[in-house]
């Protein structure tokens, strides 16, 4: 067994989950977008242009299917043509962020996350990565249907994250096969005890985004004939 350590990119602080996850880029930069706007007013356009463009970039350099690509840009532009034309209120950015934190696609970002970060540039067999997969989609699924508590994230990060100041989780930019076993153990375990079966249902990302933005905003207009 080893315990070889491997390196990724130099990142700013608490940037390491955002490496692979998409949904994390689109929180990200509508948080940014929020800041500026808060600023000026007057930049609603230059804002809404911006963001769409970091997004789509991202989406586009991601490994997602793409239907799923274009799925997600066409929700993300949802939001972004709001932030541009001023019809998404204070109010309702307020909401939209709130719906995506307590949405699943928080333990789907802290899954793909993982399986970016550290699963796939880690030393372990084959096997092993085949098995992780499983267990990490067993544990996104068991915090979604609310079979494992939310509080089990601490037992189950602290083998590859640490609390800031704020005692929010940040990933390490890099840990050991070792550490990833004993997170993927934890985590495992967790799923074993709330009796999640070994075949879930993928959490579709496009779609849970789909679901928070309808209902804060309404649905989509149809597309015309």
């Amino acid at each position: 067994m080893t315990t070889d350590t491997y390196e990724t990119e130099p990142k700013k602080k608490g940037s390491g989950c955002l490496k692979g996850c998409l949904i994390a880029l689109v929180i990200f930069v509508i948080v940014v977008a929020l800041g500026v706007w808060w600023v000026s007013r007057n930049m609603r356009s230059w804002i809404g242009t911006g963001a769409a463009e970091a997004i789509n970039q991202m989406i586009d350099e991601s490994d997602l299917p793409a239907a799923e690509k274009e799925e997600l840009k066409a929700e993300s532009k949802r939001v972004t043509d709001g932030i541009a034309d001023g019809s998404i209120s204070w109010e309702q950015f307020g909401e939209l962020l709130t719906g995506i934190v307590e949405s699943p696609l928080m333990p789907m970002f802290i899954v793909k996350g993982v399986e970016a970060q550290y699963l796939d540039k880690s030393g372990l067999s084959d096997e092993e990565k085949t098995e992780a997969k499983v267990t990490l989609e067993r544990y996104a699924r068991g915090l979604v249907d609310g079979q494992i508590p939310q509080a089990s994230t601490d037992n189950v990060l602290v083998h590859i994250a640490d609390k800031d100041e704020e005692g929010q989780w940040q990933m390490r930019p890099e840990v050991s096969d070792d550490e990833l076993r004993q997170f993927l153990a934890a985590a495992k375990q967790e799923a074993d005890d709330a009796g999640v079966p070994e075949e879930v249902e993928p959490i579709d990302p496009s779609e849970e985004l789909k679901k928070v933005i309808d209902g804060v905003l309404g649905p989509a207009p149809a597309a015309p004939n």
